[in-house]
């Protein structure tokens, strides 16, 4: 996947994370505000991605953290791309009051995802449906952190579902972003780590894994010669 789409995902949750903030502080411990909350971070979220946008409800949990419940990403076509079952946010209470306030996270933890990635008929991968050609460069260099989660690839009429997802991405470097993954399929267990940025370059390790297994899985010309994998 792309640098821009791997942001411009951190970018969404982080978007509708930020904007659930808006509000009053003393309505924050009731169920109405937190729906509502979620109604509104919802619908900026949709205003944001251009494709629909799903939140539960939106908790508060003090003046530099929040939860956001139950959202899901959909793509252009509306099929279901993302569903998470939370996503916490720690955030710098006066740098979010900036012009910048992506630039006031400084973590962000999804936990119980699942993500699916599907190329369509035109060659075109769903994920690229979140991102904007006018939008612009995030101001976003935190952290974000995966639990518990599934990644799901469909292309070519394969699909390869990886489990117990564990991921942690750096986004303090503008020109790349530090990776640290592991997750398991079939009994196997792989990690990777590396950089992602106009190079990729990636570490990969595994147990009862073979990686030349799984590039049948990708289509011809996926990968591009700026690549290196090192296993």
């Amino acid at each position: 996947m792309q640098r821009k789409s791997w942001a411009a995902m951190a970018a969404a949750l982080i978007g509708i994370c930020i904007l659930a903030f808006a509000g009053f502080w003393y309505y924050t411990g009731t169920n109405a505000f937190m729906q509502a909350a979620g109604e509104t971070a919802a619908a900026k979220g949709s205003e944001l991605l251009g494709t629909r946008v799903e939140v539960g409800r939106v908790r508060m949990e003090s003046l530099h953290s929040l939860t956001v419940e139950d959202i899901v990403l959909y793509d252009k076509q509306g099929i279901r791309m993302v569903e998470a079952e939370s996503a916490r946010v720690r955030f710098s209470f006066f740098a979010m009051l900036g012009n910048q306030p992506a630039a006031g996270v400084d973590e962000v933890v999804v936990k119980h995802a699942a993500v699916t990635l599907a190329q369509r008929t035109d060659g075109h991968w769903n994920y690229e449906d979140l991102v904007r050609e006018d939008s612009e460069p995030s101001a976003f260099r935190g952290k974000v952190q995966v639990e518990d989660s599934q990644v799901t690839g469909q292309l070519d009429g394969h699909s390869l579902t990886l489990e117990n997802v564990q991921a942690k991405l750096d986004f303090a470097d503008a020109a790349a972003t530090v990776i640290e993954a592991k997750a398991a399929h079939q009994g196997a267990e792989v990690s990777a780590s590396g950089k992602v940025g106009e190079d990729i370059r990636l570490s990969v390790d595994g147990r009862e894994f073979n990686l030349m297994d799984y590039l049948e899985y990708l289509p011809e010309g996926t990968l591009p010669s700026s690549v290196k994998l090192l296993g």
